[in-house]
């Protein structure tokens, strides 16, 4: 057992190769509840405690506030599972030609080994963890040049350097201090999505939401204690001057135990008054409705897909969608750039070492949101483009009829709309005037009489 202890549990499970994150006593076993009686001057000595380099801090200070929380939470949620509920593709390098094999040779490597790595999705999962506290971190494994296994680096571990505060830096037990993740390139991949000058952990959304969260806390408390007491009259008790101490006290014993007594005695000189409290507390709905307003804005943009609220019309909740999909696209393509650059790269490096390797490109697979009323307008435009016979450029209109152009054969490059339409109606009137007409016996003019063409019979 002291043998155990003192290995940090390492004896019935050996350190795997080439990997550096492994399981401490010290950082992973007892957890440090960093929002426990919580106080303004209590979280801004936290946060100050951030920008002096322990990002672990804050990444602890983002898990007990969504703990504690079932509105920050829920927000939470939502926001990450808009992106990682999405399937995922690896398309080829954009820059490279169309039809490179090359191209698509590297990105069908970096998809396919992706794929066979179990810790590949709960890797994209810890990812969006990083929404909030501004960073989350991986652990590359590779073996003979190919990469074999994700290993999350828990937030306990995360801190800036040592000496410079910049930086990420990963402790372990070798390395109390921190190993920085530059110094071994392709072995660690750090995501900040909101890569500000200077210090980017100084500004956060989870510094954003202390405020509101605090607010949220307090609210509730205090309604909670005013809704133990509501309802329950206050308990006076007068008496005169003549009244000893020992009266006294028991008076006051009286009433704090005649709250669920139906009859009491009391001795002479002594009354017994009930004021109801005036209110209903209403001041505490109000604060849990604004603080939970302005969490949700600050998470999502909007309010309306989470809560309609006393008003609401078409067109808000429509901007609030597109706000919402503002903030979505945002985090794609933080996301996109991050495994590009910090896992697809190193993977085509190490597989293909040309120094003109094309790296591919990581996507999320988004539905396109159609626009009723757009389309409406763009079918309106036709009729009339149509019925006026304008000519139009062809890839406008394969591109608002959403069709895809033909790859192969000869194409006009404009279009005049309307020309079958009014080839069918001149055939059409045509036939029409060359039809017998069978009530009056009349023949078209162009019809030749029976007498011209030798058929009609002398009388």
């Amino acid at each position: 057992m002291v043998a155990t202890a003192t290995s940090n549990g390492k004896l019935k499970a050996p350190p795997k190769a080439n990997r550096i994150v492994e399981h401490s006593m010290a950082y992973d076993v007892f957890p440090e509840y960093v929002t426990d009686s919580p106080s303004p001057t209590k979280f801004a000595a936290l946060l100050k405690d951030v920008d002096q380099g322990q990002l672990y801090r804050l990444c602890l200070l983002q898990q007990e506030m969504e703990r504690k929380s079932d509105l920050f939470q829920g927000l939470a949620a939502k926001r990450r599972m808009a992106v990682t509920a999405l399937e995922w593709t690896i398309e080829p390098d954009q820059n490279a030609d169309e039809d490179d094999p090359f191209a698509k040779e590297v990105a069908d490597y970096c998809c396919n080994r992706l794929c066979s790595l179990p810790s590949w999705p709960t890797a994209l999962e810890h990812l969006s963890e990083a929404i909030g506290p501004n960073l989350a971190a991986l652990e590359l494994v590779w073996d003979k040049a190919e990469l074999s296994e994700f290993v999350i680096v828990p937030c306990t571990r995360l801190v800036t350097h040592p000496f410079t505060n910049t930086g990420v830096a990963i402790r372990t037990d070798e390395e109390p201090l921190g190993i920085p993740t530059e110094a071994i390139p392709g072995k660690f991949a750090v995501f900040i999505p909101n890569t500000r000058g200077g210090f980017p952990f100084r500004t956060t959304l989870t510094h954003a939401s202390v405020m509101a969260y605090l607010a949220m806390h307090f609210g509730r408390k205090d309604w909670l204690a005013f809704s133990e007491l509501f309802g329950t009259p206050v308990r006076v008790g007068t008496y005169d001057d003549t009244i000893v101490d020992e009266d006294r006290e028991t008076l006051q014993d009286f009433l704090d135990k005649m709250g669920t007594d139906a009859a009491i005695m009391l001795p002479k000189g002594v009354e017994v008054d009930f004021k109801q409290a005036a209110g209903t507390g209403e001041t505490y709905p109000k604060l849990l409705d604004y603080a939970g307003t302005m969490l949700t804005i600050l998470w999502l943009g909007q309010t309306l897909t989470t809560d309609i609220g006393a008003v609401g019309s078409f067109a808000a909740a429509k901007i609030h969608q597109d706000v919402e999909g503002v903030k979505l696209a945002s985090d794609l393509q933080k996301e996109a750039h991050f495994v590009r650059e910090q896992i697809l790269r190193p993977m085509a490096a190490l597989k293909f070492p040309t120094p003109d390797a094309p790296i591919p490109c990581f996507h999320r697979i988004t539905a396109v949101r159609r626009d009723i009323e757009l389309e409406r307008i763009t079918l309106e435009q036709l009729t009339f483009a149509a019925s006026e016979g304008l000519t139009v450029n062809s890839d406008w209109l394969y591109s608002a009829l959403a069709i895809p152009r033909p790859e192969s054969g000869d194409l006009p490059d404009t279009v005049k709309l309307g020309a079958k339409q009014a080839e069918l109606a001149k055939a059409k009137a045509d036939a029409a005037a060359n039809k017998p007409n069978l009530t009056t016996g009349t023949a078209p003019d162009d019809m030749p009489d029976a007498d011209e063409t030798g058929d009609g019979t002398d009388e």
